[in-house]
C-alpha cells in the first residue's frame, strides 16, 4: 500500500511539473504574437502634415500662417487681413495615419472662432466622415474660411483651430 501511495506522489508531482511547463511555454508564445488581430504595442494616431494655402481673396497672403501644433493633431491657422464682405480663402492639409493599426475619422472638430461673422466649411467633410486609413495611410481635407458677405462688423483678423476626432476600428 505504501509502494502504491509513493507512485501516486510521483505522479501527481510529474503531472504538476508538466502543467507548469505547459503553462509557462503557451504564456511565453502568447506574449510574443498578435491579440484579437492587434500588435501588442498597437497605437491609433492621426496626425496633420502639409498645410498650404489653395487660393484667396482679399486677405494678406503674407500674414496668413497655419501651425500644427507639437503633437500634430491640432492645426492652428491665422487669417489676417480680411479686406472686405466675400473675403476668404480655401486652404489644403493631409491627414496622416501614423499609428501601426487601423483608424477612422469620425469628425472634424472646428474651435476658438473668434467670430459668428466667419463661415468656414470643411468642402470634402462628407467624404472624411467614417473615413478608415490604414497605417501611413493619407487623405487630403480642403477647407474654406470666408467672411460672411452680409456682416456688417468689421475685423481684420481671425484665429481658429481645426482638430480630427477619430476611433479605432478592427
Amino acid at each position: 500500500m505504501k509502494r502504491i501511495k509513493k507512485n501516486n506522489n510521483a505522479f501527481i508531482i510529474i503531472t504538476l511539473l508538466t502543467m507548469v511547463f505547459t503553462l509557462t511555454i503557451g504564456y511565453a508564445k502568447i506574449g510574443n504574437t498578435e491579440t484579437y488581430g492587434m500588435p501588442i504595442n498597437s497605437n491609433f494616431k492621426l496626425d496633420f502634415a502639409n498645410a498650404t494655402l489653395v487660393n484667396s481673396q482679399g486677405i494678406n497672403n503674407e500674414n496668413t500662417t497655419f501651425t500644427i501644433s507639437n503633437s500634430s493633431q491640432d492645426l492652428i491657422v491665422n487669417v489676417s487681413d480680411l479686406a472686405y464682405p466675400g473675403a476668404g480663402a480655401e486652404f489644403s492639409v493631409d491627414i496622416i495615419n501614423t499609428g501601426n493599426i487601423k483608424t477612422k475619422i469620425n469628425s472634424i472638430e472646428i474651435s476658438k472662432n473668434e467670430s459668428p461673422d466667419l463661415k468656414l466649411t470643411i468642402l470634402n467633410e462628407d467624404k472624411l466622415e467614417n473615413l478608415v486609413l490604414q497605417p501611413c495611410q493619407s487623405t487630403n481635407m480642403h477647407f474654406t474660411v470666408v467672411w460672411d458677405y452680409n456682416s456688417t462688423t468689421p475685423f481684420s483678423k481671425t484665429n481658429f483651430e481645426l482638430h480630427v476626432n477619430y476611433s479605432q476600428t478592427i
